[in-house]
């Protein structure tokens, strides 16, 4: 979790999920979750979307990442993939202005 906050913190806010097996990163952005999950699989890392959960009311955009498992070097390079997936995100934002 702490990983995922200093690496992440531009784009996602992280907590932990109450069952501890994994965490909830809810976007900092206009950006939906469905959009970055694209990006990120190319990038070699795979989350579900938050908005996916929402059936009655308005759906939050985040990422579920699942942590139970995995070791600290995986999640490491995990952490390190979805970086660069909204690294690339940025780029192509800014490429459109």
């Amino acid at each position: 979790l702490d990983m995922c906050r200093a690496r992440l913190a531009p784009w996602l806010e992280v907590e932990e999920a109450d069952t501890g097996m994994q965490a909830i990163g809810r976007l900092n952005g206009p950006v939906q979750d469905v959009d970055i999950l694209d990006v990120a699989v190319r990038h070699g890392v795979d989350f579900s979307p938050l908005s996916t959960q929402y059936r009655h009311s308005p759906a939050q955009h985040g990422l579920r990442l699942g942590y139970a498992g995995v070791a600290t070097d995986d999640a490491r390079v995990g952490v390190e993939r979805l970086r660069s997936a909204f690294q690339e995100i940025d780029r192509r934002a800014v490429g459109r202005k």
